[in-house]
């Protein structure tokens, strides 16, 4: 048994998983160890970012995605989505609201350890996907005291071949893991936003402009932006839309209040 620990916590590979991926994935099982033991080292979304992207493509894999929210609100307002999908399909899940229809976000798959998209490929969103032109996947999902992970991996039109899916299944949940301990730990010590500054948040989650916030707000906009300055370092942030993505994470912001974009990017 090899054992290692992953943002403080320890996990077990067993000999009978080293079977199963010597058995079944061309690569070697030694080169899936080193790709997971960096993640033991991830300290930061935009580290976790860059490592799924290099595990992804190391595995033959052209797209990932990693969709993290918050147990307590599993409204799609509360929701981040990291991913290198093209633009155009974006757009697309975008404006089909393909969010809340997708198998691969359903509360009911949260159970399972994995969900292959060839299991669920005759659903709306798939058959989209598959016009489009992104073809077979896995998405595996992590459970955490307060937030929920799910990290997919898929190709174009070619299905995925059996290597590739073991390869996936048994990495992914390692960067699930290590995705929630990063947004755990940084919600022990989340700091708290008034009442003003998730207001300025929300109108910028939705495009508005300093000078239109301080319009619909009522105040001036240099008072707008000394509250996105006072976010920016309370949540240790570089822009607006980082802002709003942390804040979406650390649930620092209302349901009722917050209807931005769930495509943010949390660096």
């Amino acid at each position: 048994m090899v054992a290692f620990r992953v943002m403080r916590k320890s996990y077990s590979i067993t000999l009978a998983d080293q079977s199963l991926i010597r058995s079944n994935c061309q690569m070697k099982f030694e080169d899936l160890y080193e790709l997971i033991r960096p993640i033991a080292e991830c300290a930061s979304h935009s580290e976790i970012l860059a490592l799924t992207s290099n595990v992804s493509a190391k595995l033959d894999f052209e797209f990932y995605s990693i969709v993290i929210r918050r147990i307590e609100n599993l409204v799609e307002n509360n929701v981040v989505i990291n991913h290198n999908y093209p633009e155009e399909w974006e757009e697309i899940y975008r404006t089909r609201s393909y969010f809340s229809k997708d198998p691969a976000n359903s509360p009911l798959t949260f159970s399972k350890p994995s969900l292959l998209w060839s299991e669920v490929s005759d659903t709306e969103v798939f058959r989209a996907a598959k016009e489009f032109g992104i073809g077979d996947g896995v998405t595996c999902t992590v459970r955490g005291s307060h937030h929920i992970c799910s990290v997919s991996f898929a190709v174009r039109k070619k299905d995925v071949c059996p290597e590739m899916m073991v390869g996936a299944q048994f990495i992914i949940p390692y960067l699930c893991n290590s995705v929630i301990c990063i947004a755990e730990t940084e919600l022990a010590t989340a700091p708290i936003l008034s009442e003003r500054e998730k207001e300025c948040l929300k109108w910028v989650s939705e495009g508005k402009t300093s000078w239109e916030t301080s319009v619909i707000m009522s105040i001036s906009e240099r008072t707008v932006l000394f509250h996105l300055s006072n976010i920016q370092q309370k949540l240790q942030t570089t822009s607006r839309a980082h802002s709003v993505a942390k804040a979406a994470i650390l649930g620092l912001l209302n349901a009722d209040l917050f209807s931005g974009d769930p495509f943010k990017l949390l660096k």
